[in-house]
């Protein structure tokens, strides 16, 4: 379905070589310090990185904004991403704009998976949009100054704007073909999926039926088959006292998410909703996720106390521990089928 990274051709054999589709996408192995010089320096670490790791040979550069130019628009009129591995990033520059990559761009040139790397930062310079931001290092020469970086376990508008730190920190860079315009072909979401997704509605504790409501609810109203409820761990107990943890779910776009209701890391970011729209916030009540971890369930979402919330932007922990809040604010909730 996707496109995947060939391996080196032997002398002699390139008319047995593999013909690239889609263009490829991937995090730098290496870091570098805010002020390395400027757009076209970040397109030569791209290069070089690519050349090293044997990718195709194509033209790649940088997810970098100056004063001159806008991140998205260094696209040019490529379309159709993937990973190394082949993973799906995005078919079109305006939905990479829009909503961030499909998957994380957690893999480097070479193919290393840096999610549980230490740095996960990457310079940027670049709102959640795809354009220029104020804070770029002084267009990366400046290491006196700030500049925006995204992260790879953050979708959405985080993969490219998550904060700003001084330009003396170093990060890895973005790396994008440009060569290819083959569309690319996305999953298709069939019936008998497990769907996870994130209500559009929001959810105060006090009644955990009504959370439940609301994702039978958004569900019906989506089209989806088979029966919801939302992913609110009970109090002392474990998330499977209430859902199939050990199945594997996906994103209502057809895109597998993994067995995150086991602990397991997601393959990707679990941000959409059941009509694969992007919610206007992405704080959702989880109470945690299984025993043996520091659970909050407000009072086992009588509304007392506090209670844990995830963010359905990342992927890792934080999908279901990010921050303990007082239990009277409302948030989103995660809606799982279970049967």
């Amino acid at each position: 379905m996707f496109s995947v990274k060939p391996d080196p051709v032997p002398d002699g054999a390139l008319d047995d070589a593999p013909a690239v589709v889609h263009n490829l996408a991937f995090v730098t192995s290496s870091v570098t310090a805010g002020d390395f010089g400027g757009v076209a320096e970040a397109d030569q670490k791209c290069q070089a990185a690519a050349q090293a790791a044997l990718l195709p040979e194509n033209t790649y550069v940088a997810w970098i904004s100056d004063t001159t130019v806008n991140a998205i628009d260094r696209l040019g009129t490529a379309r159709g991403w993937t990973r190394t591995d082949g993973q799906p990033v995005a078919d079109r520059v305006s939905t990479l704009a829009a909503e961030g990559p499909l998957v994380p761009l957690l893999l480097t040139e070479d193919g290393a998976n840096v999610l549980a790397s230490p740095q996960q930062n990457v310079w940027t310079g670049t709102d959640g949009v795809g354009a220029k931001h104020p804070m770029r290092c002084g267009d990366w020469t400046d290491p006196k100054t700030s500049g925006v970086f995204g992260t790879i376990n953050r979708g959405a508008a985080g993969f490219t704007a998550a904060n700003a730190l001084s330009c003396t920190s170093s990060f890895r860079l973005y790396c994008f073909g440009i060569d290819h315009t083959e569309p690319l072909e996305l999953p298709v979401l069939e019936d008998s999926a497990f769907v996870f997704f994130v209500s559009d509605g929001l959810w105060s504790p006090g009644n955990r039926t009504v959370a439940d409501t609301l994702c039978t609810d958004e569900a019906a109203a989506a089209g989806l088959t088979g029966r919801y409820r939302a992913a609110l761990t009970p109090n002392g107990k474990t998330l499977a006292d209430v859902l199939p943890t050990s199945k594997v779910y996906t994103r209502s776009d057809g895109l597998t998410l993994g067995t995150v209701l086991n602990g397991a890391t997601a393959n990707t970011f679990p941000l959409l909703t059941a009509k694969q729209t992007l919610p206007a916030d992405f704080r959702v009540w989880t109470g945690g996720i299984s025993q043996g971890t520091p659970e909050a369930t407000c009072g086992d979402w009588s509304a007392s106390g506090s209670g844990l919330e995830g963010l359905a932007s990342d992927v890792g922990p934080s999908m279901f521990v990010a921050f303990t809040v007082d239990c009277t604010v409302s948030a989103r909730v995660y809606c799982a089928r279970f049967e």
